[in-house]
């Protein structure tokens, strides 16, 4: 089987450090305090964290173990002293903070209980933040919009840098995560991950891949580990490509020198002037059409049938991007796939829940029914998994199941904009409309009538063996 990777590219200035890091072949996971930006890792140790004994006893033995450590002391002291989080988070816990100075002070004394239970949600806080590293980077979609070129100038100091193109394989080192940009920034998890961030566990990071929805157009990815400087070889990470522009003409053959021969250093060229605004590599190709035909990406992902055992991660993992999926649905699907009315698919991203579909032989759509057309209902892809063709993979399970009973295959579609991604993959796959219009849960309005924009206002699509 072909390895499953992924692309994504990182803008540098073209410095020391960068010289360096490309020289050794390593990254940097850089702490929140480093970044300086309360947009890169958002944790605020939740009220209810008294509510956990045990987890209050593995806090004050990872705090103990922390001011043992003298380097680790001095670290996390430097990083309060410096940081705006610390007037952020003494404004946000105002009702126990009274005397900032009197909590750097117990950091030269013997840390004591009272001492633990009066600080104890913002060492919680701040533990994660000293404890966790991000390597932040984007999506070669970025190439697809103008902001590439402001990211570009912004980050490799007015185009005088450079743009590195990656490959990571996926199947090791950790996942690389999309963020999931929101109006606003929150975060629900329990003391327990900050505790595990603090004994070098980085496996589940999907809460804390959120930034605001201003920042879109930057369509970041994040790997997380514990900070510093780390070989790329150990997140499977091999560079493709370094991408540059005629301002570091001059510094062209250093370059050279120190990246592999198999690795590409294209020229690019701004789009400022042009109709498209879109980074190019000559007057035809865009950057983006460039990576696209050269570094084709491999995407393999496991899926099989819905069993017990996927449901608490399947419930787990939609809950922590805000969609809730109860688990009495997962239960009543499991059901009917055992009595033969339904079959489900799970697909995993290495060990990660990334996504599901189900097919319903008997439809509750009449159309459906009455010409015996299955209808394949429910698909939903996690958001940190999006845009990596899994949908497209869960859907040719699903049409090929379908396909052993019928010539014809059904699927229901909602009106609203959140729909728009679904809508436009289903014609791209061959669906077209019924011809018998809309339903409002299952019935017909008729001309004239109101109904209510959501979910159960759906248009029916069908697709023929060919």
């Amino acid at each position: 089987m072909n390895k499953n990777t992924q692309l994504f590219v990182k803008f540098v200035p073209w410095n020391e450090n960068t010289y360096r890091s490309l020289k050794n072949k390593t990254i940097k996971f850089s702490t929140a305090y480093e970044l300086n930006d309360y947009n890169e890792f958002y944790y605020m140790a939740p009220d209810y964290i008294d509510a956990y004994e045990q987890g209050r006893d593995r806090i004050k033995k990872v705090v103990e173990k922390l001011f043992g450590d003298h380097s680790d002391r001095a670290a996390l002291v430097e990083n309060l002293k410096m940081s705006r989080y610390t007037s952020q988070s003494i404004k946000d816990f105002s009702e126990i903070f009274d005397d900032f100075q009197g909590f750097l002070q117990c950091f030269d004394r013997q840390f004591t209980d009272e001492d633990f239970e009066k600080w104890l949600r913002f060492l919680v806080e701040n533990i994660a933040y000293t404890s966790v590293g991000i390597f932040s980077c984007s999506d070669i979609k970025i190439f697809q919009t103008p902001w590439a070129q402001l990211l570009y100038a912004y980050y490799a100091d007015s185009l005088k840098g450079l743009a590195l193109l990656y490959e990571q394989e996926v199947d090791k080192g950790s996942l690389i995560n999309a963020v999931n940009y929101v109006d606003r920034l929150r975060c629900e998890q329990t003391n327990i991950g900050a505790l595990r961030w603090a004994e070098k566990d980085f496996n589940d990071m999907g809460n804390f891949g959120n930034k605001l929805d201003i920042w879109k157009h930057e369509h970041e990815l994040r790997i997380f580990d514990s900070p510093g400087v780390k070989p790329t070889s150990d997140f499977g990470i091999e560079l493709k490509a370094v991408l540059h522009t005629q301002r570091i003409q001059d510094d062209l053959c250093k370059i050279r020198e120190i990246i592999p021969k198999s690795v590409e250093l294209k020229e690019i060229h701004a789009g400022y002037g042009s109709k498209s605004h879109l980074f190019k590599v000559d007057k035809d190709t865009t950057v983006f059409q460039w990576v696209e035909s050269n570094f084709p990406q491999k995407k393999n992902f496991e899926i099989r049938e819905l069993t017990d055992s996927d449901v608490d991660q399947l419930v787990s993992r939609f809950k922590s991007q805000r969609l809730e999926k109860p688990k009495s649905t997962f239960e009543t699907y499991l059901a009917e796939q055992k009595s033969g009315e339904r079959v489900c698919w799970v697909a995993y991203d290495r060990s990660n829940c990334a996504g599901y579909i189900t097919l319903k032989w008997q439809s509750q759509y009449r159309p459906f029914q009455e010409n015996n057309i299955p209808e394949i209902m429910d698909l939903n892809v996690l958001p940190l998994f999006r845009n990596k063709g899994i949908g497209s993979q869960l859907l040719d399970v699903a049409e090929k199941e379908a396909a052993e009973r019928s010539s014809t295959i059904g699927i229901g579609v909602g009106l609203y904009k959140d729909y728009g991604a679904a809508q436009r993959l289903y014609v791209k796959r061959g669906y077209i409309p019924d011809g018998e219009g809309i339903t409002c849960d299952y019935s017909f309005p008729k001309p004239g009538d109101t109904v209510r924009l959501d979910d159960d206002l759906v248009l029916w699509f069908t697709k023929k063996r060919l």
